[in-house]
Parts: structure tokens; C-alpha cells; sequence
């Protein structure tokens, strides 16, 4: 385990990094950045940040834990769940 980082004051440029990486941490974790600069800057960004590293074990680990949880769905369900969606918003369109 490496050893935390002492908390400095943030530049806007650090304050600017963690607003990217929170703001695509989700992605980040789900792997779904199609940028893969962007990916690397959030990845080497939760390494040296504390308290983004900290929300992204967290958001990780409840993202586990609802994965246990889930229910399995079917299939089935799934499809007529997205063609109400789908009815709905061609509706408003």
C-alpha cells in the first residue's frame, strides 16, 4: 500500500483535475471512457489525489455491492421495459 499524501493547498489546476476525474468516475469505473487520454489522467489522477482515490474505492465497492444484490433479471423484461421507453419518448417527440 503506498503512503498517503499530505493534503496541500489545491491549485485550480488540481481542483481542476478532480473535477474531471469525479465527473467521469462512473465511466472511469464501469470502463466506459472512450477517451483513453482522458482515462490515463483520471487513473494516474486517483493515485496521487487522497480524497478523489478515497470517493473512488468507495463509489468501486458499493458498485460491488449492489452487483450482489441485483436480482437477476430477464431478458425479456429488460426489452419490453426499453420499448415502453422508447413509446414514451417518441410520444413527446
Amino acid at each position: 500500500m503506498r503512503p498517503l499524501r499530505k493534503r496541500m493547498k489545491a491549485t485550480p489546476a488540481d481542483m481542476a483535475r478532480c473535477m474531471e476525474a469525479i465527473r467521469n468516475l462512473d465511466a472511469y469505473l464501469d470502463e466506459e471512457l472512450k477517451d483513453e487520454a482522458k482515462a490515463t489522467r483520471i487513473a494516474e489522477h486517483l493515485e496521487v489525489c487522497e480524497d478523489c482515490g478515497l470517493e473512488a474505492r468507495t463509489v468501486s465497492s458499493l458498485k460491488v455491492s449492489l452487483r450482489r444484490m441485483a436480482p437477476e433479471v430477464d431478458p425479456g423484461t429488460l426489452d419490453r421495459l426499453r420499448s415502453f421507453a422508447q413509446s414514451l419518448e417518441n410520444e413527446e417527440a
